[in-house]
């Protein structure tokens, strides 16, 4: 069934009053993400009005994008190698069934309705040039009938062919999106606004998702998700005396999802994001902005800043650069549970829980779910990486 035919009898989405791009603190906070993002007016719809009910019954029309709620796995091996004594789950929302998988999904299921409800017949966003983020937003749009436009840029100090032409690539090739590949110093901003005049001008009606399809929005994604934690833990009577949820943060909008989800649940739930982008100060500031965002979306009251933790020191020398860290952790998780990791995202994060474990940050007693938030396709992008990197024996 065709995704304009699933959103019958739905309304439209109600969006925030607030225009991020007018707003001046919420400038100087995200200054460094904007190189990535065309002008974030040209998504702006219906004001808000009037607010969005609780968790438990979101207004919004979504796509069916997930079949249904993603796996939560208990891991038993790990545990004993990473000499952890908490009990250790994985969200694994790197198993959904469209487009290899992985969390844009979830904010995805949103923004495209919200675009298809604005009757646009073309997506278009930004990233890196092996952005997850981008091959989603393509797998998407294939599925559901409508052209994609991504601007890319080569953000990451990589030139090998495996790089500029493997992994997510490859895929978004295959996806059928056109591919609109910039150097690192170049304006996508001005690069994507020149582009939207020109889609409008041959008579197509483009929307723009933003950078990570992080916008409140968007977000709504991941507040499913904390419901989804919540009554899986309760349907495996997990009895934990706290509950941690690590998760990546790259844009944002994954952890101020989760932080919105379970503030709104009245969950004591904690959320750990691990920085793969930008530096902690910064970073945190966009999440607690974003999550207040989402909050005002359901109707629910704002969370403090300390709602909100991120943790940097597992960056290395920047975004999309491998570590000695992130890659011993891609090998240990594969070899000790058979799952995938990725340098540049999940590899990153899952270093950054196995050196808190390692020095004790969870005790007996608590429980760590570990948000698997896709990425392996990026593994046949940075094969070479591990060249040098002498996998460690389970």
């Amino acid at each position: 069934m065709p995704c304009n035919a699933r959103l019958a009898g739905t309304f439209r989405i109600y969006k925030t009053i607030r225009r991020k791009s007018d707003n001046a603190a919420w400038h100087r906070v995200n200054a460094p993400m904007l190189a990535f993002m065309p002008p974030l007016a040209t998504t702006q719809g219906t004001p808000m009005s009037p607010p969005l009910p609780g968790p438990a019954a979101l207004a919004p029309p979504v796509l069916p994008l997930l079949s249904g709620p993603t796996p939560l796995m208990e891991l038993h091996r790990l545990p004993a190698r990473m000499g952890m004594a908490a009990r250790l789950f994985v969200k694994s929302d790197d198993a959904a069934w469209l487009g290899g998988g992985g969390n844009k999904l979830r904010k995805l299921a949103y923004l495209v309705a919200d675009a298809q409800a604005q009757g646009a017949d073309t997506l278009v966003t930004s990233g890196g040039l092996q952005s997850n983020h981008a091959r989603l937003t393509a797998a998407v749009a294939a599925h559901c009938g409508m052209r994609c436009e991504l601007v890319l840029r080569k953000l990451v100090p990589r030139s090998t062919p495996l790089y500029e032409h493997n992994g997510n690539v490859l895929l978004m090739q295959r996806f059928g999106a056109h591919l609109h590949v910039l150097e690192g110093t170049q304006d996508a901003a001005a690069y994507t606004h020149t582009l939207l005049a020109d889609l409008r001008g041959a008579g197509r009606t483009p929307y723009v998702i933003p950078f990570g399809g992080s916008s409140a929005l968007g977000a709504l994604g991941y507040v499913r998700c904390a419901q989804e934690i919540t009554t899986q833990l309760a349907e495996q009577g997990v009895q934990a005396d706290t509950v941690t949820v690590a998760c990546t943060a790259g844009s944002g909008g994954t952890q101020a999802g989760l932080v919105a989800g379970f503030a709104a649940l009245g969950a004591p739930t904690r959320v750990q994001g691990m920085s793969v982008l930008f530096a902690q100060s910064p970073i945190e500031a966009t999440v607690h902005a974003l999550a207040n965002d989402t909050l005002a979306l359901l109707g629910a009251p704002p969370v403090p800043a300390s709602a909100v933790a991120v943790n940097d020191a597992f960056i290395g020398a920047g975004y999309g650069i491998p570590t000695e860290e992130g890659l011993a952790a891609i090998d240990l998780v594969a070899q000790t549970e058979g799952l995938l990791l990725d340098p540049v995202y999940t590899g990153k994060t899952f270093a950054g829980l196995l050196a808190l474990a390692r020095r004790g940050a969870w005790q007996a007693g608590q429980a760590v779910v570990f948000v698997h938030t896709g990425g392996a396709p990026a593994l046949y992008a940075y094969g070479d990486a591990f060249d040098n990197h002498r996998a460690e024996a389970p």
